[in-house]
């Protein structure tokens, strides 16, 4: 009797250690009991904040902040834009409005809310709008309120005997709701009351600006998110992530 009970306790041992050691999801993320929008919205608001950093050990790239070495953009009339040394920051503290879950269907819509900064070096070449544009400085640029639209369509795999919720498609919609206010040195090299000048108009007219020069440039974003959460579910057995 007492070995029966000696091999009972160290088999629960292992397979409790087992178990412990074969968690592949953050010690943040908590399933829910029952999987209901309420339930995954409040998920969503608690992990953000630490998933926004990142997981390496996953494979999966922070995305507050953003950062890029060197990134070049063709925007609207012409203009060639090229980004150096550039962070995105404000992904952590998005709040999510609404969140409206099919579990049958399984897909999720998701409406959230955020502001964000971006930093950093450019060099410009083209026009905005009317303006003749030969920049290259220091950019800064503060987006109040953008409102984003997230559709996400899942789909269950089983790899190597384990359950998978994988992500089968997943797209943006974006809306400047908020003012965006520009802080740009050096739009027009060498002339100074020109490039004040062009910077004036632009913030007075930040959201034709936001809407024609921005939407490549939050597409970018978009995409590195969507890298980012694709992997996630990915690497990350769907019983640790939807069931208790």
């Amino acid at each position: 009797m007492y070995k029966f009970i000696f091999f009972t306790t160290i088999l629960f041992y292992m397979v409790s250690c087992k178990q412990a050691l074969g968690k592949l999801s953050p010690s943040y993320i908590h399933p829910c009991p029952v999987l209901t929008s309420e339930c995954l919205k409040k998920r969503i608001v608690e992990i953000l904040p630490e998933f926004s950093k990142g997981i390496p050990e996953l494979g999966v790239l922070p995305i507050d902040p953003i950062t890029s070495d060197s990134a070049e953009f063709s925007l609207a009339g012409g203009l060639k834009l090229h980004l150096y040394n550039a962070t995105l920051t404000g992904m952590k503290n998005c709040i999510v409005d609404l969140l409206n879950l099919s579990e049958e269907n399984l897909t999720t819509q998701i409406k959230m809310h955020c502001n964000l900064l971006s930093k950093g070096h450019y060099k410009a070449n083209g026009r905005i709008l009317t303006f003749p544009v030969n920049g290259d400085g220091d950019i800064k640029v503060k987006i109040n309120n953008i409102t984003s639209t997230i559709k996400i369509k899942f789909e269950d795999i089983v790899r190597d005997g384990v359950a998978y919720r994988i992500i089968k498609d997943m797209s943006f919609k974006h809306k400047f709701d908020g003012r965006v206010v520009y802080n740009i040195s050096n739009i027009v090299k060498g002339n100074e009351e020109l490039s004040k000048t062009i910077l004036t108009f632009i913030n007075e007219n930040w959201k034709t600006i936001s809407e024609e020069f921005g939407n490549p440039i939050v597409q970018r974003v978009s995409e590195r998110i969507v890298e980012s959460v694709k992997k996630f579910f990915a690497e990350v057995p769907r019983d640790e992530l939807f069931i208790a």
